[in-house]
């Protein structure tokens, strides 16, 4: 290679790292701002989402399941809706709270006085997330050293879903428990996502779960079905997520849920997973008892995974079921 050629090579790559340093600079100092969302254009509805679901590994399975939504309508202010269940052993309870704001940041509530997330120094895929929430006297803790974000769920330019399946604690009135955690964070620039229920039957079919075997694999699975004539952001999907104890992750967009009584199901994964896993509702609450057209039940299942290697392994986790 000519001196010439070595020396334009060598330019180039200067300038390569150049504009990406520049331009990482100018991203940085310009739009990883939290006011800058308020400078969207008017059409754009932003809309924001964490949620926490924390099932200890002992019996009996105490749940923790927290949801913080914020979302605008006008790009001014951001209504802060945060839900509670809580499974203690015995019954499930519901707490709710709302409050007005003019941050996406999850703001402090008497439901839930700490939201914290703490972003890896690298601001790459990594966090780490503590909080608290107080209900009826009862006061629950919870820390997860970090999540990763390995499981993108949705990835279209204006509607965002990452899932990260970790191990915590979690303490009720000091005593703590080690647990399954699985955090869900969503973006999207379309309000009306927020609200899925309705006041009329519109043909919304959602069956969804997370799964932990007993050597501590875990499965996603989510399947919703809608009717051909409606029209909107949230569309008929079928995704069953897995990550084994290597930290490995397989995807498959071909299921089978098959509904095998009141209480019990079975689901068929498709290549490359080819697993089937068989449960059982055990407890459930309703997430609308008021609402007549909708069914929306959440609750805890045990059950059986059959790998596709023939081996079955027994497990615990939550499921969660939309007719409307």
């Amino acid at each position: 290679m000519s001196n010439l050629k070595k020396v334009s090579i060598s330019i180039l790559a200067i300038l390569s790292f150049l504009i990406a340093f520049i331009s990482g600079y100018f991203l940085k100092n310009n739009y990883i701002k939290e006011n800058d969302f308020n400078k969207r254009p008017p059409d754009l509805m932003p809309f924001f989402n964490d949620e926490i679901i924390f099932i200890t590994k002992d019996k009996p399975h105490l749940v923790f399941i927290a949801n913080a939504t914020r979302y605008t309508e006008d790009n001014k202010t951001y209504k802060q809706r945060e839900k509670i269940y809580f499974y203690d052993g015995v019954i499930w309870q519901k707490y709710s709270e709302d409050m007005y704001t003019d941050s996406t940041l999850i703001k402090p509530t008497s439901l839930i006085p700490k939201w914290d997330i703490e972003d890896d120094i690298s601001r790459v895929l990594k966090q780490s997330i503590n909080g608290e929430a107080v209900i009826d006297g009862v006061n629950i803790k919870f820390d997860i050293p970090v999540i990763e974000n390995e499981m993108g769920i949705r990835s279209l330019s204006n509607y965002t879903i990452f899932r990260s399946e970790a191990k915590g604690n979690i303490s009720i009135n000091d005593k703590v428990y080690e647990g399954n955690i699985l955090y869900t964070r969503t973006y999207s620039y379309n309000a009306s996502i927020e609200s899925i229920s309705v006041s009329a039957p519109v043909g919304i079919n959602t069956e969804w779960l997370a799964f932990w075997d007993e050597t501590g694999n875990f499965y996603n699975v989510d399947e919703t079905k809608i009717m051909d004539d409606i029209k909107g952001e949230y569309k008929s999907h079928s995704i069953a997520v897995t990550k084994d104890l290597d930290q490995k992750i397989q995807k498959s967009f071909d299921l089978n849920i098959k509904k095998k009584d009141m209480s019990s199901y079975e689901i068929d994964m498709a290549n490359p997973i080819n697993s089937r896993i068989n449960f059982e509702i055990i407890n459930s609450i309703n997430k609308n008892p008021n609402n007549k057209v909708v069914k929306n039940i959440i609750g805890q299942i045990e059950g059986e995974i059959e790998t596709k290697d023939g081996k079955k392994n027994r497990g615990f986790g939550i499921f969660e079921y939309i007719y409307q």
